[in-house]
């Protein structure tokens, strides 16, 4: 009968529009996530590049160590810089800079 589908359809479009209402507010909470998970990757990229930097670039101490030394020296360089990351705290923005 005619009352009863258009009584379907009214009752499919608002659950159209109740699923189409949904879907948005996850497509908006799966991009904040994104963008928060990107930045959180940059954050931790920058601090893994600040953290390790010197065993990477030191020229100068490198063709001094014996091949067994090269951990050591980064290890202490890590340390080094967690004793300073103590005390200024996880702010790397200008971790580069020194």
């Amino acid at each position: 009968s005619t009352p009863s589908l258009l009584s379907q359809i009214a009752s499919l479009q608002e659950e159209l529009h109740s699923l189409r209402a949904r879907y948005d507010t996850l497509l908006e909470a799966k991009n904040r996530a994104a963008e928060r998970y990107k930045a959180d990757y940059k954050k931790w990229r920058d601090f893994k590049r600040w953290l390790f930097r010197d065993a990477d670039t030191d020229d100068h101490v490198k063709p001094f160590l014996k091949s067994g030394e090269l951990a050591a020296y980064t290890m202490a360089s890590a340390l080094g810089k967690r004793k300073q990351f103590d005390e200024f705290g996880p702010n790397l923005e200008h971790a580069g800079d020194d």
